[in-house]
């Protein structure tokens, strides 16, 4: 089992169906411009629980990266990050 390095949560939430379709949107972004900017090793992905949980946490966008990587590699994916949310959410 993998833990995540972050849980990124909207910071103004609207409904959980709305904030998980933007977060998967950010996910997808961030996928489809080489994962994590043209780094390998960046997972990026949003949870799904099963409805039938009494407490289900808010949305997120988990993150996880492989040890190897490098602070050069950290920051392509962080721009990549902040790139995919920026057009997401129009900030």
């Amino acid at each position: 089992m993998l833990s995540p390095v972050l849980h990124l949560h909207v910071a103004k939430p609207v409904s959980e169906a709305a904030d998980t379709a933007a977060l998967r949107r950010v996910a997808e972004l961030m996928l489809t411009s080489g994962c994590g900017g043209g780094v390998g090793g960046v997972l990026v992905g949003v949870p799904q629980y099963a409805s039938i949980e009494h407490r289900r946490p808010p949305p997120s966008l988990e993150i996880f990266v492989t040890l190897g990587l490098g602070d050069k590699e950290l920051g392509l994916a962080a721009g990549a990050l902040r790139k995919a949310a920026k057009e997401v959410f129009k900030q």
